[in-house]
């Protein structure tokens, strides 16, 4: 399997154990057969890949209130059918799925509302056009998201922001998680991306805090793991490996 885990289930809190044994040995079912490519704005969740840094973001999400889905160590968005955008030490980076990534075992989430995918989408393009050394890695980000939190996710212009303070030769830190919902809530900024919702006498703008209810700096690799799995605006669609789909 890659990993250990009887070791990892020596140092796990028994109510966590039944989750991260589940994400390994009876995975989640798909509402049906994944076919087709992944999709831009995909939203890609990489397993535990049996490295060191890996077992680390394992262990700190074992012990913390957001961990019940530890061996999930990793997130980025699909680009394309074959490639992903995802944070690591050197930045904001465009990797192929089927070339240095092809060992990778990711779950794939699709949001149910195409237009928002697309913004998510295209936030990430601006993201990736801005060049090296623009969007960095946050270690400091990435530890504080171990931790609970209850600041609800909010407009604040973040994409207007960012891009004003790399003009004044600041860089933006993110972290891999990170990466993914800032992209979504930059979208779910806009107005224009917000679906409709009708059902009976209700008639409104899906609020932003329905698809991510926290700020990007909250979600972990395994609380986002955890939040898509039970949000009813996103699909799980299965696993992949190669940008192929495995059982």
């Amino acid at each position: 399997m890659g990993f250990d885990l009887t070791r990892i289930a020596r140092l796990t809190p028994a109510y966590k154990i039944v989750s991260n044994v589940a994400d390994v040995m009876s995975p989640p079912k798909p509402a049906k057969a994944p076919t087709g490519p992944l999709e831009p704005g995909d939203i890609l969740v990489k397993m535990n890949d049996a490295t060191g840094l890996n077992f680390l973001i394992t262990y700190g999400q074992v012990f913390t209130a957001n961990g019940d889905h530890a061996l999930w160590t990793h997130a980025g968005l699909a680009t394309s059918s074959t490639m992903i955008a995802e944070m690591n030490g050197e930045g904001l980076q465009h990797h192929n799925l089927t070339g240095s990534n092809a060992g990778y075992t990711y779950a794939v989430f699709r949001c149910n509302y195409r237009q928002v995918a697309l913004g998510a989408d295209e936030a990430n393009s601006v993201l990736l056009g801005l060049g090296r050394g623009k969007v960095v890695y946050s270690k400091s980000g990435a530890v504080s998201s171990l931790l609970p939190s209850l600041i609800d996710s909010s407009k604040k212009g973040r994409l207007k922001k960012a891009l004003d303070d790399i003009d004044n030769k600041k860089s933006l830190e993110l972290f891999c998680s990170e990466h993914v919902v800032f992209c979504y809530l930059v979208a779910l900024e806009e107005e224009k991306n917000l679906p409709m919702v009708n059902k009976g006498p209700e008639f409104r703008h899906m609020r932003m805090q329905e698809f991510f209810d926290k700020e990007p700096w909250q979600y972990s690799p395994g609380y986002l793991y955890s939040m898509l799995l039970s949000n009813k605006l996103f699909s799980y669609m299965g696993r992949t490996r190669g940008a192929k789909w495995i059982g």
